[in-house]
């Protein structure tokens, strides 16, 4: 978004949808933006009841949305995106979407099927970003704060190509400087859950079953969970999308942009 990019450590922080928290030491795109900006995030998102004092285990979809359109209020820019919450997405909305140059949050939520309940269970669910769709041969890419599976072998894209200089022991970084992508690709399958559309084949393994147990629940499900995981049928649905849509170029943003240089 900038109008003459340059990479950190150049400070040149002139596009107000993200900003340097420190603006006279580093700029906008520099890693060290990443925590603070996530903080802020997090606090607007009502993460873990951080902004209401009410205890409850990530983010609700809702306060996602909610957060978004503060959020570009407060940077100035909310007449220049479009945000949409859209409950059970198809793929051809999602494929529509992301293809009109929308960003696109999905909300995956885990059910497993408890034959003891003989129900579905909610387990929990996790937030990824789209990095793009393959329309005809049904794939998307996740851009996936949780997993990095592209490096590892897993089909998909990594930017720029390989090594990232991975750290041998933790804390491992690399992905807090913005440069560094991997694009995790997963075939479309449809759901088998009664009310489901679609989800990624494949996605979850144990790690994923216990990361996030019991967390970003959507709401509209009853919140059952049990005790671990039993081994039966395990579907990863995308239950929520919300897309933020440019109306407007950034060619059309002289006030905004003139106002941020002086």
């Amino acid at each position: 978004m900038e109008r003459q990019p340059e990479s950190p450590p150049t400070i040149n922080d002139h596009y107000p949808l993200v900003q340097s928290y420190a603006p006279s030491v580093w700029d906008d795109h520099d890693p060290r933006n990443l925590l603070p900006l996530v903080d802020n995030l997090a606090l607007l998102m009502d993460t873990d009841g951080r902004r209401s004092g009410i205890p409850h285990l990530g983010t609700y979809v809702w306060d996602m949305e909610a957060a978004i359109n503060e959020y570009l209020a407060r940077q100035g820019l909310a007449d220049f995106y479009e945000v949409t919450m859209v409950h059970q997405p198809t793929f051809e909305w999602v494929m529509d979407i992301v293809e009109q140059g929308s960003g696109v949050i999905l909300l995956l939520s885990f059910y497993m099927w408890d034959d003891e309940y003989e129900q579905w269970i909610l387990r929990g669910g996790h937030f990824v970003t789209m990095a793009g769709v393959d329309s005809h041969n049904r794939f998307v890419f996740f851009s996936d704060p949780f997993y990095n599976r592209a490096e590892a072998g897993w089909p998909g894209r990594v930017l720029p190509p390989e090594p990232h200089a991975h750290p041998s022991e933790p804390p491992d970084t690399i992905h807090d400087d913005a440069q560094y992508l991997s694009h995790d690709m997963y075939h479309v399958v449809d759901s088998v859950r009664p009310g489901g559309n679609w989800g990624p084949a494949e996605y979850k393994d144990a790690n994923t079953v216990g990361a996030f147990s019991g967390q970003n629940f959507p709401g509209s499900f009853p919140q059952l969970t049990s005790e671990a995981y039993k081994g039966g049928i395990y579907q990863t649905e995308v239950r929520y999308a919300i897309a933020i849509l440019p109306i407007v170029h950034t060619m059309y943003l002289p006030a905004i942009l003139k106002g941020q240089a002086e």
